[in-house]
């Protein structure tokens, strides 16, 4: 997705009275620009804020310069833009801070203008900001507990620098190992991310760990927006009822849509102010009850609610941080007991990502599989099946180890009426039962598509990087030949 096509929160922040040394600049960054010290804690809106806490946030704030000055890139030596970038994170903060410690940089954001440049333009600023992010969250992680969760945040810029963050750093698992949550709210992620990167992983419940939870809040009527366009399609998921496709949440599931002030105090609170239900066409989160009147856009059409996506699901995004991080740290801690205990826990995950979300009979696309042994002993004799047939084994899988393979294949005919499912599921000597899962691809008639169709059985090829060979199966024979 082009990020021309999306744009940051502009919250008009008030003058507040904070702290504002002038940072200290080291060498020059990733991105050409000299390097701020996050050593120097003056170049932090927030550290290690909040005591005994479970969890610890690193939040990144949205865009507050408006660029009036002709500047690309905040100034961070300024202490209008200081009293700004603390005002907007207060106005979120309380969804946190129950669960966590908050550590937050400054750091030199693209200015609202930004977004009018050309892509190739655009980046040079993006990547300004998002080199001071990486260099923050780096400094954050040499220098404070490992062990701790994490939770990561962000709203619009901010949660680009999240996705920015995760895609780059999170494949290793001394990042995503600690990971609660990313709240990467107000943003958008492509399934072309997700296949590229797998271990972005997009939340699909109330309670799954070492997820990004993201929506876009718009009224009905909304076919399009800066931040998802109208061919354009993002991952997301119900603050309601913690689902991802359209079933509607009523809005007696809202316990608490607050308002704040740029010092994080609770204006007003409006307990069942709107449902909510996801739009499966662009995966925005539509919200029915909103009198647009009452809540205006800003610098937005009417009805797209963008500045009150936390704001509008508040007490139930609260609950939420608190929930997912009693999950990891329950998960962390069974875990730990089979170990100091001796036993063997036996565990695996099994994940399958789809290249595309929809096609057309005769298209071809790939699914990605993951197996994980997720336990702390040895699994033998591993088998990933795909509909019933074998797909891939392998004789063991140690603790913590990942193999990842591709099946290609073609839609059939059949695949529309039965809903385009695809059954996975995983089995090893020690498991008393297969771990199952399911994907679903949106199988179009052949007519639809402009391109010629075809009546070439849909055959699945199975490749891996430790295979001497690749697998053929033939779905219709169901045996692998």
């Amino acid at each position: 997705m082009e990020y021309l096509k999306r744009t940051a929160t502009l919250i008009t922040a008030a003058i507040m009275l904070c702290s504002a040394a002038v940072p200290a600049y080291a060498e020059e960054n990733s991105a050409g620009a000299e390097s701020i010290d996050y050593s120097d804690m003056s170049n932090w809106a927030f550290w290690d804020s909040g005591e005994d806490k479970e969890a610890d946030l690193f939040i990144v704030c949205p865009t507050v310069d408006m660029g009036k000055a002709g500047n690309y890139n905040a100034d961070i030596t300024d202490e209008k833009t200081r009293s700004k970038f603390v005002g907007a994170l207060n106005m979120e903060l309380g969804i946190y801070t129950d669960t966590a410690s908050v550590y937050s940089p400054y750091y030199r954001q693209a200015t609202f203008p930004v977004y009018s440049l050309d892509e190739d333009e655009r980046e040079e600023y993006m990547q300004i900001a998002y080199s001071d992010v990486r260099d923050a969250f780096l400094y954050y992680c040499d220098n404070c507990d490992e062990s701790r969760p994490l939770i990561l945040a962000g709203f619009s810029q901010g949660s680009d620098m999240l996705i920015r963050l995760m895609t780059e750093l999170f494949g290793d698992e001394k990042y995503s190992g600690r990971l609660a949550a990313a709240y990467a709210i107000g943003w958008s992620l492509s399934e072309e991310q997700t296949a590229e990167y797998p271990w972005l992983k997009p939340a699909q419940g109330e309670n799954d760990t070492g997820v990004i939870v993201m929506f876009n809040s718009e009224a009905e009527h909304i076919g399009a927006s800066l931040m998802v366009g109208e061919d354009e399609h993002t991952y997301s998921i119900n603050p309601l009822n913690w689902k991802t496709d359209g079933t509607p949440a009523d809005k007696s599931l809202n316990n608490g849509a607050c308002f704040t002030d740029y010092d994080g105090n609770i204006t007003s609170e409006v307990p069942e102010l709107t449902g909510a239900y996801i739009d499966e066409k662009r995966g925005t989160l539509k919200v029915p009850d909103i009198n647009e009147a009452d809540y205006p856009a800003a610098i937005f059409d009417e009805g797209i609610f963008h500045i009150y996506d936390y704001q509008f699901f508040y007490r139930n995004l609260q609950e939420n941080v608190a929930a997912r991080t009693a999950a990891f740290l329950d998960a962390r801690d069974e875990e730990a007991d089979g170990a100091d205990s001796g036993e063997a826990v036996h565990s695996i995950a099994l994940e399958a990502e789809a290249d595309c979300a929809e096609c057309f009979v005769g298209d071809e696309f790939i699914v990605t599989i993951t197996v994980s042994n997720t336990g702390n002993d040895k699994l033998g004799n591993v088998t990933v099946y795909f509909e019933d047939i074998p797909a891939y084994t392998t004789e063991t899988l140690d603790p913590e180890q990942k193999v990842q393979f591709q099946i290609k294949l073609q839609a059939w005919e059949s695949d529309i009426e039965s809903g385009g499912v695809i059954n996975i599921s995983a089995a090893a000597d020690e498991l008393e039962e297969p771990v199952g899962i399911s994907l679903t691809v949106t199988v179009k008639p052949v007519e639809n598509n402009p391109a010629t169709g075809t009546d070439a059985p849909w055959v699945i090829v199975v490749t891996a990087g430790i295979f001497a060979a690749a697998a053929v199966i033939s779905r219709k024979k169901h045996i692998i030949e």
